[in-house]
This record gives structure tokens, C-alpha cells and sequence, in this order.
């Protein structure tokens, strides 16, 4: 339940105040599929940074990290698919996007968790 209030904040901060549903139906045009992928890659690594900050357990950490099929890592992938097929149109478009309101993003170093 988290993790979706924290989407609800996300989509607030960009001024998308659409309902929540609306995340995850691609139809809706509001944001590219990239975009939405980068959100979830944004929140999941949020999800595992506050995870660590709890001193959650290992297994509950290594559950939330996954592997190909689930979690930070099939998200992780999934962007940069997304991300390297993208026409250098979009890509500049995505960039401007996240710098405008995620001017501070960074990734994770798995290795220190």
C-alpha cells in the first residue's frame, strides 16, 4: 500500500492528478511507456532505500531487489530496453522530463545492499 500512495505522490508532483488506475493503463496518453517505467524504476529503488533505512531483513530486501522476472532488477531492465529503442526524439524529450522533476535521481549500487 506504500509503495502506491508514494505513485499518488509522484503523479501529483509532475500535475498529473488523475486517478490512480490511470498509472497503469497505457491508453490513457498522459505519459509514455517509458516515462511510466521510469516512475516504478524511481519508486522501487525509494521502496529499497527505505527498506535498508528500517533495517528491514535480508530476505525481505532480496525479495523487493527480485530477479529478471520481478522487482527492482525486471524494472531496471525493462528501462533500459525501453530507454535504448527509443528514436533520440523521445529520449531527449524523456531526459528534459526527468531533469525537470526528478533533478536528483539516482540509481543503486546493489552491492551495497
Amino acid at each position: 500500500m506504500e509503495h502506491e500512495s508514494f505513485h499518488a505522490e509522484e503523479m501529483h508532483k509532475i500535475g498529473l492528478n488523475r486517478p490512480l488506475k490511470d498509472y497503469y493503463n497505457s491508453n490513457k496518453g498522459w505519459t509514455n511507456e517509458l516515462k511510466k517505467t521510469f516512475l516504478e524504476l524511481e519508486e522501487r529503488i525509494k521502496e529499497l532505500r527505505r527498506l535498508k533505512e528500517r533495517n528491514a531483513p535480508e530476505s525481505l530486501i532480496k525479495e523487493h531487489v527480485g530477479d529478471y522476472n520481478s522487482g527492482y532488477i525486471q524494472n531496471k531492465k525493462q528501462f533500459n530496453f525501453l530507454k535504448g529503442k527509443a528514436k533520440s526524439i523521445k529520449k531527449r524529450e524523456f531526459d528534459i522530463w526527468q531533469q525537470e522533476y526528478f533533478p536528483n535521481f539516482k540509481d543503486i549500487d546493489l552491492s551495497t545492499f
